[in-house]
């Protein structure tokens, strides 16, 4: 059994492990090598390599989200979480352990042997098929890592802005409703009722407040011996 079929590495797995090996060992050949504890971080694979950034992402974290490169699972990447670089984050990096070098040796390997160059591989055909099933892995990875995100997330499948905005509504929503009912005697429960509110049905509901406010500040004015009730509400 070879390297490639015992890890079950595909064209993108092999390009990142790659990369990674050729950054660790060339680091002043690249930029963006400084942040981190390792120089080879996700910002600089994402510029080195074709992997999208959902790609990277997901071979350079440890844990049930990641491709399973990390000490705790296949033993081929030691992965740094972000660093504090003048006063923020830096991006996450990753190293190959010593397993994960005798993988990326033996893969180097298997590629340069002379079955691998036979003519039956380099046949345009299977290196159309070979491209092909590339892509189609990577929106798989894409999508994957779409609905992980949606799982994960308290709002489900919205972006971070509309998150925040709901979430800002929900808090302000208790709010609204206390001032509705309390403060200007709108009752809610025949509110909520109620079919979308039609130009009468708005009108009988300001009067109604307009009312409600009007009896206040009379009420007010009774207690307190104003002369006019405009200057309860003023």
């Amino acid at each position: 059994m070879t390297a490639l079929t015992e890890y079950e590495l595909k064209p993108a797995d092999v390009e990142f492990l790659l990369t990674v090996k050729d950054i660790e060992q060339n680091p002043n050949d690249y930029d963006n090598t400084e942040p981190g504890k390792s120089v080879a971080n996700v910002s600089v694979l994402r510029e080195e390599t074709s992997l999208t950034k959902s790609q990277v992402a997901y071979r350079a974290r440890d844990g049930e989200n990641g491709r399973g490169f990390a000490s705790d699972d296949m033993g081929i990447l030691r992965v740094h979480p972000p660093t504090v670089e003048s006063g923020s984050f830096g991006p996450r990096s990753v190293e190959l352990t010593d397993k994960g070098r005798k993988v990326v040796s033996e893969v180097e390997a298997e590629r340069s042997s002379p079955s691998a160059g036979s003519g039956s591989v380099s046949d345009p055909r299977i290196d159309e098929l070979e491209q092909e099933i590339s892509e189609l892995s990577s929106n798989l990875e894409n999508i994957s890592q779409s609905i992980a995100e949606i799982e994960q997330s308290q709002m489900g499948a919205i972006d971070t802005d509309v998150a925040d905005r709901l979430t800002a509504a929900l808090r302000l929503f208790p709010r609204h409703q206390f001032v509705l009912s309390e403060i200007l005697g709108v009752d809610m429960d025949t509110l909520a009722e109620a079919d979308d509110l039609d130009s009468v049905d708005k009108d009988e509901l300001r009067q109604e407040v307009l009312m409600t406010l009007s009896a206040d500040a009379e009420s007010d004015v009774t207690e307190s011996g104003a002369d006019d009730p405009e200057d309860i509400l003023d």
